[in-house]
């Protein structure tokens, strides 16, 4: 397991002679830590200050001692801006748990006293021999690893990125994991991530609830809608429309003279200028009121769709009543015309019978 701290990162500025190493060895045998240090000149040239110096302890704390070196500062060509530390074991223990490097604290040529943070706080993480990093403020990355935290899901899973407000709440929580992507669910998660280990689903859950949700066969769930600045188009898809489905209140009828006024215009978006074709929702908000809404920014948008079906069946249905009319028409003009026959036929008798 190896550690490498910036020294001005961790804000240590003094000349270090000591390390105290919070360790536990998780019942490992032969645990060891080597020190390095490197220039802030030359990063990747090491220096052993310590070399396999044995640690103990089930979270005990380890002294080692190291010749003087001056850590970050002015002078890169003799300040130290980077500081290496190597754990070892030779092997593990029964219920191979990995050695644990709980808090790496320096300390000065002041004695026990130093500005610098890691003489009060110690290093920003602690780290196991498993890669888990477990970060300040409750923050914790797993890897092949149990999530320290809450029991959502055990905390079973390849990777996990977590922010901990306490063990009951999640406010944020990233993972990798094993079981069913519903496992994202939780009443006190504000957000969370799943993607399963099979790389067939992703879900984002909001306060305890999946609303977004994807496969890796392309399908794309969203809980509450989508909305877009954008455009978004479809192929061969289609919205749920099953009759058994619905209660049907009327039918909708558009009359040809509300189409025929209907604005159909090219026009140009006020925040960009980009030229567009399309109609006025203000207009069909007032005949075909289901088919506008209130978009999130205040303006309204227009179902394209709806007012399309709505305008073609209606256009249909007239022009199919005109049709009936001009069949009706013609019955009756056919009926005419042989009653015009048989008057023509009556007359001609008639007049015979007077000659």
């Amino acid at each position: 397991l190896r550690i490498i701290i910036a020294t001005s990162a961790a804000r240590i500025y003094t000349d270090i002679n000591k390390f105290v190493i919070n360790f536990s060895t998780q019942g490992c045998s032969g645990t060891t830590v080597t020190i390095e240090k490197a220039l802030e000149s030359t990063p990747n040239n090491w220096v052993t200050v310590a070399s396999n110096v044995p640690l103990s302890g089930w979270g005990g704390w380890n002294v080692v001692n190291v010749p003087a070196f001056r850590t970050y500062g002015n002078s890169p060509g003799v300040q130290y801006g980077r500081i290496r530390f190597t754990f070892k074991c030779t092997s593990v223990g029964s219920n191979n748990s990995p050695f644990v490097v709980f808090c790496i604290m320096a300390y000065g040529g002041f004695g026990w006293i130093t500005a610098s943070p890691m003489a009060t706080n110690g290093h920003l993480y602690s780290y196991d021999g498993e890669q888990n990093a477990y970060f300040p403020g409750c923050v914790t990355v797993n890897k092949g690893g149990q999530y320290a935290g809450t029991g959502w899901n055990n905390g079973v899973g390849q990777l996990g990125i977590a922010l901990v407000n306490n063990s009951n709440q999640t406010p944020l929580l990233v993972a990798h994991r094993y079981g069913a992507a519903s496992d994202v669910t939780g009443a006190n998660r504000l957000f969370a991530l799943e993607l399963l280990n099979s790389g067939a689903e992703m879900h984002f859950a909001f306060g305890g609830s999946t609303k977004f949700s994807m496969t890796s066969a392309g399908v794309f769930f969203a809980n509450g809608g989508i909305w877009t600045n954008g455009y978004m188009s479809f192929k061969g898809q289609n919205t749920s429309s099953d009759a058994r489905q619905k209660r049907i209140l009327r039918d909708i009828h558009v009359p040809l003279t509300t189409i025929a006024k209907a604005p159909n215009i090219v026009f140009s978006w006020l925040d960009n200028g980009k030229l567009d074709m399309g109609s006025i929702a203000q207009y069909w908000q007032k005949h075909l009121p289901l088919s506008v809404y209130v978009r999130n920014n205040g303006y309204l948008g227009m179902d394209y769709s709806k007012v399309a079906l709505a305008c073609v069946i209606s256009m249909a249905s007239e022009i199919l009543g005109v049709k009936g009319d001009v069949s009706k028409l013609k019955r009756e003009l056919r009926q005419l015309k042989h009653e015009n026959q048989q008057l023509k036929q009556q007359i001609i008798a008639l007049e015979r019978r007077i000659a």
